[in-house]
């Protein structure tokens, strides 16, 4: 019993050394946060609790700035992209069509665009997944109106052939279906 009641003291002495300590160290604490220029230990981490909380919510303010920013860069590179792809295929497909005695180059271009695929694949501009050479030189045969006149000497060229030739009205009314996807 003696042992026990000395065990007990032993504890309760314990106790209020500790909280001894603990009154001092939040003493101490205190008197170093007012020298610091807050109220008390507890207003000095209140604060910086705080202040961390406005540091976070600008953090994460400028990451979605930024976020944005980036997307309408990327969009904006993209569109880019997109503009210069078409210059180029653009000038691809008209410096072939160029070459093949097109009475009107944009004409044919505007036409085969709006029948046609135009892309670059490889390094490579396809129309219709064919090369574009191959693809222009049925595209042209399909619509000989899109061609200058061929013929020597003056006056119209002789036919051999028995269709009666086709009038320019004629011809522009072809293409012109052609053009509408057969719809008269």
């Amino acid at each position: 019993m003696m042992e026990e009641r000395q065990v007990e003291q032993e504890q309760v002495q314990e106790q209020r050394q500790e909280q001894d300590f603990r009154k001092l160290l939040q003493e101490e604490l205190d008197k170093r946060a007012r020298d610091l220029g807050y109220e008390s230990w507890e207003d000095m981490q209140a604060k910086h609790l705080e202040q961390q909380g406005r540091l976070y919510e600008l953090i994460e303010k400028t990451k979605k700035e930024a976020e944005e920013k980036t997307k309408a860069l990327l969009e904006e590179l993209e569109k880019e992209r997109r503009e210069k792809l078409d210059i180029l295929l653009q000038h691809e497909v008209k410096s072939i069509l160029s070459q093949k005695d097109v009475v009107d180059v944009e004409k044919a271009f505007k036409l085969l665009k709006a029948e046609a695929q135009i892309e670059i694949k490889d390094g490579k501009v396809l129309i219709n997944g064919e090369s574009a050479g191959k693809y222009i030189e049925k595209f042209l045969q399909e619509n000989s109106f899109l061609l200058k006149a061929k013929g020597s000497g003056s006056g119209a060229g002789h036919s051999t052939s028995t269709e009666k030739p086709l009038s320019p009205a004629e011809r522009i009314r072809q293409g012109i279906e052609k053009l509408l996807g057969g719809v008269k």
